[in-house]
C-alpha cells in the first residue's frame, strides 16, 4: 500500500493509507520539483532496473496529471487528438502543467453533464 503525505484529501487513495512526514526537499517522481512544506502527495515505490527500490514522492497534482493528461487533452489539442502539444521541458513547467490539469479536472468534475449528476 502506498502512503500519503500532507493533509489527506477526499479520494480513495487516502482511505486507510498510512501518513508519513512530508518529504521536504525530495524531488517529485514526475515533475522533479522538490516537495515543499504544505504539499500533498503519495509515496510510490520506484523499482530500478538493477533491482533496487525506494519510496519516492509524487505531488498530488502530478499524480492527477499522470491519469487525466495535460491541459491540452481537455481542449482536444494533445497528441491523442492529433494536436501539436509538446511535453513541458523544465521541472517548473511540468509542475505548472500538473497544477493546471488538476484545476481543469476539478472544474470538469463539478460541472453537470445532461443526464449525469456531478461528482
Amino acid at each position: 500500500m502506498n502512503s500519503i503525505f500532507g493533509e489527506p484529501w477526499d479520494a480513495p487513495v487516502c482511505e486507510g493509507a498510512p501518513r508519513v512526514p512530508t518529504p521536504v526537499g525530495e524531488p517529485c517522481l514526475w515533475c522533479e520539483v522538490p516537495v515543499e512544506d504544505g504539499d500533498q502527495g503519495q509515496m510510490q515505490l520506484l523499482v530500478r532496473a538493477d533491482g533496487t527500490a525506494k519510496l519516492v514522492p509524487f505531488h498530488r497534482e502530478c499524480l492527477i496529471r499522470s491519469v487525466v493528461g495535460p491541459p491540452a487533452h481537455f481542449w482536444g489539442e494533445c497528441s491523442c487528438h492529433g494536436g501539436p502539444h509538446q511535453q513541458p521541458q523544465t521541472p517548473a513547467e511540468r509542475r505548472a502543467e500538473a497544477r493546471e490539469s488538476m484545476r481543469l479536472w476539478t472544474l470538469a468534475s463539478t460541472v453537470a453533464t445532461p443526464g449525469i449528476p456531478p461528482a
